[in-house]
């Protein structure tokens, strides 16, 4: 069962969970930076995220650390764009429609249903009937 930290307005906080696999993730971090490269998490960070799962899970003291991996969440500046997601949806010459979905951070997982259908609406395309639906079954 995954245990979480409160919410602050900066980050949703660290969670500690197992996998179905029977290790233990830790994560993730909210580093603000300058550059587009991130290939490892720093030793800080590490020591950071070792820290957090030992004090929700004592246990996990004697447990190794297994692997680390780095990612980015490219964000958007509030200055230009606001603090919410960026949804554009134009009309290019020819008939073409580009849609672009941006600041997608930490709330992605909760709010991607609902981009997802702000987005369909957009497009116009229409919930899934029982006659339009596809079939579960192999015909």
């Amino acid at each position: 069962r995954p245990i979480g930290a409160v919410p602050t307005p900066l980050a949703r906080g660290v969670y500690v969970w197992p996998t179905v696999h029977g290790d233990v993730l830790c994560g993730p971090t909210n580093v603000e930076q300058e550059h587009c490269e991130m290939p490892a998490p720093s030793a800080e960070t590490l020591q950071a995220l070792r820290d957090k799962a030992i004090s929700v899970c004592p246990a996990l003291a004697e447990w190794p650390v297994a692997g680390a991996y780095a990612g980015l969440r490219p964000a958007l500046d509030p200055t230009v764009f606001g603090s919410d997601y960026f949804l554009s949806t134009s009309q290019k010459p020819a008939g073409h429609t580009f849609t672009t979905v941006a600041g997608v951070r930490s709330t992605g997982l909760t709010a991607s249903l609902g981009i997802a259908q702000m987005i369909c609406d957009r497009l116009g395309f229409a919930e899934p009937t029982p006659e339009t639906a596809p079939s579960s079954t192999a015909s």
